[in-house]
Protein backbone atom coordinates (compact mmCIF):
# COMPACT_ATOMS: atom_id res chain seq x y z
CA UNK A 1 0.00 0.00 0.00
CA UNK A 2 1.77 3.35 -0.99
CA UNK A 3 2.99 5.69 1.90
CA UNK A 4 1.04 8.78 2.91
CA UNK A 5 -2.38 8.19 1.66
CA UNK A 6 -5.40 9.54 3.79
CA UNK A 7 -7.57 7.63 5.91
CA UNK A 8 -10.23 8.56 2.88
CA UNK A 9 -8.18 7.09 0.50
CA UNK A 10 -7.29 3.91 2.09
CA UNK A 11 -10.22 2.72 2.60
CA UNK A 12 -11.65 3.93 -0.94
CA UNK A 13 -14.50 6.41 0.00
CA UNK A 14 -14.95 10.28 -0.45
CA UNK A 15 -14.13 13.07 2.59
CA UNK A 16 -18.24 13.45 2.67
CA UNK A 17 -18.72 9.64 2.92
CA UNK A 18 -21.45 8.33 5.53
CA UNK A 19 -20.63 6.26 8.13
CA UNK A 20 -22.64 3.44 6.79
CA UNK A 21 -20.38 4.38 3.53
CA UNK A 22 -16.92 3.75 5.85
CA UNK A 23 -18.29 0.87 7.35
CA UNK A 24 -18.53 -1.16 4.06
CA UNK A 25 -15.96 0.32 2.51
CA UNK A 26 -13.75 -0.90 5.45
CA UNK A 27 -15.44 -4.62 5.08
CA UNK A 28 -14.51 -4.46 1.81
CA UNK A 29 -11.08 -3.05 2.08
CA UNK A 30 -10.14 -5.25 5.10
CA UNK A 31 -11.01 -8.17 3.31
CA UNK A 32 -8.64 -6.97 0.16
CA UNK A 33 -5.38 -6.30 2.73
CA UNK A 34 -5.43 -9.61 4.43
CA UNK A 35 -2.04 -11.19 4.78
CA UNK A 36 -3.46 -14.22 2.93
CA UNK A 37 -4.89 -12.78 0.01
CA UNK A 38 -2.89 -11.73 -2.85
CA UNK A 39 -1.50 -8.25 -2.83
CA UNK A 40 -2.99 -8.21 0.91
CA UNK A 41 -0.57 -7.66 3.82
CA UNK A 42 -0.11 -7.17 7.73
CA UNK A 43 0.68 -3.42 7.22
CA UNK A 44 -1.74 -3.24 4.74
CA UNK A 45 -4.48 -4.67 7.13
CA UNK A 46 -3.26 -2.07 10.33
CA UNK A 47 -3.93 0.83 7.97
CA UNK A 48 -7.22 -0.10 7.08
CA UNK A 49 -8.07 -0.60 10.37
CA UNK A 50 -6.43 2.58 11.79
CA UNK A 51 -8.51 4.09 9.16
CA UNK A 52 -11.83 3.03 10.51
CA UNK A 53 -11.15 3.53 13.66
CA UNK A 54 -10.20 6.94 13.24
CA UNK A 55 -13.34 7.70 10.76
CA UNK A 56 -16.12 5.50 12.66
CA UNK A 57 -15.22 7.89 15.27
CA UNK A 58 -17.28 11.24 15.12
CA UNK A 59 -14.93 13.23 17.48
CA UNK A 60 -12.19 11.77 15.79
CA UNK A 61 -12.83 12.28 12.37
CA UNK A 62 -13.78 15.65 13.21
CA UNK A 63 -10.45 16.02 14.36
CA UNK A 64 -8.51 14.64 11.78
CA UNK A 65 -10.60 16.50 8.77
CA UNK A 66 -9.52 19.61 10.61
CA UNK A 67 -6.19 18.95 11.49
CA UNK A 68 -4.81 16.04 10.02
CA UNK A 69 -4.31 14.15 13.19
CA UNK A 70 -5.66 10.88 14.15
CA UNK A 71 -4.01 9.75 17.27
CA UNK A 72 -5.34 9.77 20.75
CA UNK A 73 -5.34 12.68 22.79
CA UNK A 74 -6.84 14.87 25.38
CA UNK A 75 -10.16 17.33 25.05
CA UNK A 76 -7.69 20.02 25.65
CA UNK A 77 -5.18 19.12 22.85
CA UNK A 78 -7.79 18.59 20.66
CA UNK A 79 -9.33 21.77 21.32
CA UNK A 80 -6.13 23.22 20.80
CA UNK A 81 -5.18 21.74 17.60
CA UNK A 82 -8.56 22.76 16.48
CA UNK A 83 -7.71 26.29 17.16
CA UNK A 84 -4.61 26.16 16.12
CA UNK A 85 -6.58 24.72 12.43
CA UNK A 86 -8.67 28.16 12.33
CA UNK A 87 -5.70 30.24 12.95
CA UNK A 88 -3.59 29.00 10.62
CA UNK A 89 -6.20 29.08 7.90
CA UNK A 90 -7.08 32.45 8.74
CA UNK A 91 -3.30 33.15 8.29
CA UNK A 92 -3.25 31.51 4.79
CA UNK A 93 -5.55 34.51 3.70
CA UNK A 94 -3.44 36.93 3.74
CA UNK A 95 -0.57 35.99 1.27
CA UNK A 96 2.77 37.44 1.80
CA UNK A 97 2.69 37.80 5.28
CA UNK A 98 4.43 36.16 8.02
CA UNK A 99 2.39 32.94 8.65
CA UNK A 100 3.83 31.67 11.63
CA UNK A 101 4.22 35.98 13.13
CA UNK A 102 0.25 35.74 12.30
CA UNK A 103 -0.77 32.87 14.16
CA UNK A 104 1.44 33.94 16.87
CA UNK A 105 -0.32 37.37 17.03
CA UNK A 106 -3.02 35.46 17.57
CA UNK A 107 -2.28 33.20 20.47
CA UNK A 108 -0.77 36.66 21.79
CA UNK A 109 -4.12 38.39 20.98
CA UNK A 110 -6.72 35.17 22.21
CA UNK A 111 -4.60 35.02 26.05
CA UNK A 112 -4.60 39.08 26.36
CA UNK A 113 -8.24 38.49 26.25
CA UNK A 114 -8.41 35.86 28.49
CA UNK A 115 -6.39 37.58 31.05
CA UNK A 116 -8.65 40.67 30.57
CA UNK A 117 -11.74 38.54 31.08
CA UNK A 118 -10.36 36.64 34.19
CA UNK A 119 -9.67 39.55 35.63
CA UNK A 120 -13.01 40.85 35.25
CA UNK A 121 -14.88 38.38 36.59
CA UNK A 122 -12.79 37.92 39.52
CA UNK A 123 -13.55 41.61 40.19
CA UNK A 124 -17.47 40.68 39.72
CA UNK A 125 -17.50 37.89 42.31
CA UNK A 126 -15.42 39.66 44.59
CA UNK A 127 -17.59 42.56 44.69
CA UNK A 128 -20.84 40.72 44.85
CA UNK A 129 -19.14 38.87 47.93
CA UNK A 130 -17.74 42.43 50.12
CA UNK A 131 -21.62 42.95 49.57
CA UNK A 132 -23.02 40.26 50.94
CA UNK A 133 -23.26 41.12 54.66
CA UNK A 134 -24.65 44.88 53.16
CA UNK A 135 -28.30 44.17 53.56
CA UNK A 136 -29.58 42.40 56.65
CA UNK A 137 -33.42 41.46 56.97
CA UNK A 138 -34.77 41.05 60.29
CA UNK A 139 -37.03 37.84 60.15
CA UNK A 140 -36.83 35.43 57.23
CA UNK A 141 -34.88 34.31 54.48
CA UNK A 142 -32.46 37.27 53.29
CA UNK A 143 -33.31 37.17 49.68
CA UNK A 144 -30.24 39.41 48.81
CA UNK A 145 -28.22 37.02 49.92
CA UNK A 146 -29.26 34.23 48.24
CA UNK A 147 -29.45 36.20 44.84
CA UNK A 148 -25.79 36.77 45.74
CA UNK A 149 -24.83 33.40 46.27
CA UNK A 150 -26.54 32.48 42.98
CA UNK A 151 -24.33 34.80 40.81
CA UNK A 152 -21.33 33.62 42.51
CA UNK A 153 -21.91 30.82 42.06
CA UNK A 154 -22.29 31.60 38.08
CA UNK A 155 -18.73 33.50 38.44
CA UNK A 156 -17.47 30.59 39.70
CA UNK A 157 -18.49 28.68 36.95
CA UNK A 158 -17.65 31.14 34.65
CA UNK A 159 -13.96 31.09 35.88
CA UNK A 160 -13.75 27.39 35.60
CA UNK A 161 -14.55 27.42 31.80
CA UNK A 162 -11.86 30.51 31.91
CA UNK A 163 -9.26 27.99 33.32
CA UNK A 164 -9.98 25.33 30.82
CA UNK A 165 -9.80 28.00 28.04
CA UNK A 166 -6.32 29.05 29.80
CA UNK A 167 -4.85 25.26 29.24
CA UNK A 168 -5.85 25.43 25.73
CA UNK A 169 -4.31 28.41 24.73
CA UNK A 170 -1.25 26.87 26.87
CA UNK A 171 -1.54 23.63 24.87
CA UNK A 172 -1.93 25.78 21.21
CA UNK A 173 1.12 27.66 22.63
CA UNK A 174 3.23 24.13 23.29
CA UNK A 175 1.97 22.72 19.93
CA UNK A 176 2.83 25.47 17.57
CA UNK A 177 6.46 25.98 19.12
CA UNK A 178 7.68 23.37 17.09
CA UNK A 179 7.18 25.57 13.89
CA UNK A 180 9.37 27.97 15.74
CA UNK A 181 13.16 27.73 14.97
CA UNK A 182 13.79 29.04 18.46
CA UNK A 183 11.05 28.40 21.29
CA UNK A 184 8.47 30.76 22.02
CA UNK A 185 8.46 31.90 25.22
CA UNK A 186 6.80 30.61 28.02
CA UNK A 187 2.65 31.54 28.75
CA UNK A 188 4.15 32.90 31.79
CA UNK A 189 6.04 35.42 29.88
CA UNK A 190 3.99 35.70 27.24
CA UNK A 191 1.43 36.85 29.60
CA UNK A 192 3.78 39.22 31.48
CA UNK A 193 4.86 41.28 27.90
CA UNK A 194 1.12 41.44 27.19
CA UNK A 195 0.95 42.85 30.65
CA UNK A 196 3.97 45.42 30.36
CA UNK A 197 3.16 46.37 27.16
CA UNK A 198 -0.53 47.22 27.92
CA UNK A 199 1.37 49.66 30.50
CA UNK A 200 3.46 50.88 27.83
CA UNK A 201 0.58 52.05 25.81
CA UNK A 202 -1.40 53.46 28.45
CA UNK A 203 1.75 55.53 29.28
CA UNK A 204 1.43 56.58 25.62
CA UNK A 205 -1.41 57.19 25.84
CA UNK A 206 -1.19 59.87 28.77
CA UNK A 207 1.86 61.33 27.63
CA UNK A 208 0.26 62.60 23.58
CA UNK A 209 -2.80 63.48 25.91
CA UNK A 210 -1.16 65.70 28.30
CA UNK A 211 0.86 67.38 25.17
Amino acid sequence: MPANLTHYQVLGVAPDASAEDIKQAWRRASSAAHPDKAGGSADAQAATNKAYEVLSNPERRQLYDATGVDDLITPIEAEARMLLAQMISAALDKPGEDLVGQVYGMLAHEIEKLIDNVAEARALRDNLISRRESVLVDAGDNMVQQIIDDKVKGWDATLVDLERVGKMLSAAHLAFSAYRSAPLATLDEVDAWLQSDYQRQREKARVEGAA
